[in-house]
């Protein structure tokens, strides 16, 4: 490894470190300022030059970056691809190429917003219960190491009572496998994150069907009549909307996209026939059938789409409850375990 590799792991290095640092929280703090700046009439270019000049700290940092890559002719939405979610990055290439910035940039803060509510819930409701297993977990450990290596020396385990040889045997089992849960649940995470973004298959109208691809299917679909109705609203053919929210969009909603494209070709002037691709509920279709023969229905889109992410925050909040209650029953038996294992096998030990 030569120096140039060096010195560009070290600023790799550094780099995750400062995205780090540009938690979500920040990220909504910069989208608020720069929503204010060009909905009062200020060119994006200019309002990232003013952030950059009168912020401070990572904020600034992030300002100088897009300021740079907007000056090198990249569009905005690029030279912000390096300091914000993805999903945010590409509702700003929607509303720029769509000339619809302001009201999408709103768009994005309302979703950080709703993502930052949904999450906090979700951590509190599961922070509890998982350091209640973490704990027992680690008392379990103890237990084996500490105290049963006194039992053993009194009486061998053949003659334990069953509690204290289960409490042994988790306490092994812990002990010397535990790394295997963290990495499956992270495997799990990471496929199913890719599989809800990416599987476009013949199994993928069953699987919206279910949890979680069910809750991602209604999370896209607010997002998407949100961004229409918002790109319509601002003057942007249907047709031409249609084409522009298919850039850079992941497959599954791409696929949905080209879909409604084709749907378009053949004939269909209804936006609920169009929209007919499987994304969007049925409930919502009958609305749009409705609203289609009123003037003002993008009005309507980008309604339903706010209520749509409302609804799936709530979801998320009633999911994070659930987990939470599993756990909490998880810690309740390893407790149970403990003291069972402890008494009956100290028992045992005076008898």
């Amino acid at each position: 490894m030569d120096l140039t590799d060096v010195q560009g792991l070290t600023h790799s290095i550094i780099h995750s470190f400062k995205q780090l640092q540009f938690s979500s929280k920040a990220q909504l703090a910069f989208l608020e300022d720069f929503y204010l700046l060009v909905n009062d009439g200020i060119p994006a270019n200019r309002a990232i030059e003013m952030m950059a000049q009168v912020t401070q700290g990572i904020t600034r940092e992030v300002a100088l970056s897009i300021s740079q890559k907007i000056s090198e002719g990249q569009p905005l939405a690029d030279g912000m691809r390096e300091w914000f979610a993805m999903n945010v990055v590409e509702i700003v290439r929607v509303g720029e190429e769509g000339g619809a910035l302001a009201e999408t940039m709103k768009s994005a803060i309302n979703m950080l917003s709703q993502r930052g509510v949904a999450m906090g819930a979700f951590v509190g409701a599961i922070a509890y219960p998982l350091m209640v297993i973490v704990i027992g977990c680690a008392v379990m450990v103890y237990i084996d190491n500490n105290v049963f290596v006194q039992f053993r020396a009194i009486k061998p385990m053949s003659e334990w009572p069953a509690a204290g040889k289960q409490l042994v045997g988790l306490a092994g089992l812990i002990e010397n496998w535990w790394w295997t849960v963290i990495i499956a649940a992270v495997v799990v995470i990471a496929i199913l994150r890719r599989l809800m973004a990416n599987y476009i298959g013949e199994l993928r109208p069953l699987l919206d069907r279910i949890p979680p691809f069910s809750f991602y299917r209604k999370l896209i679909a607010a997002r998407f009549l949100e961004t229409l109705g918002l790109l319509v609203a601002n003057g942007v053919v249907f047709k031409s909307a249609i084409k522009v929210m298919q850039y850079q969009a992941d497959p599954y909603l791409a696929s949905h996209l080209v879909t409604m494209e084709q749907l378009l070709g053949t004939g269909k002037t209804n936006i609920a026939d169009v929209l007919d691709t499987g994304l969007v509920s049925g409930a919502d279709l009958m609305r749009l059938r409705v609203m289609a023969e009123v003037k003002g229905f993008e009005h309507g889109l980008i309604r339903m789409g706010i209520r749509g992410t409302e609804g799936a925050t709530k979801t998320l909040k009633a999911i994070a409850k659930v987990v939470g209650g599993i756990f909490m029953g998880i810690g309740g038996l390893i407790i149970i375990v403990i003291i069972r294992g402890i008494y009956l096998t100290g028992m045992a030990m005076g008898s």
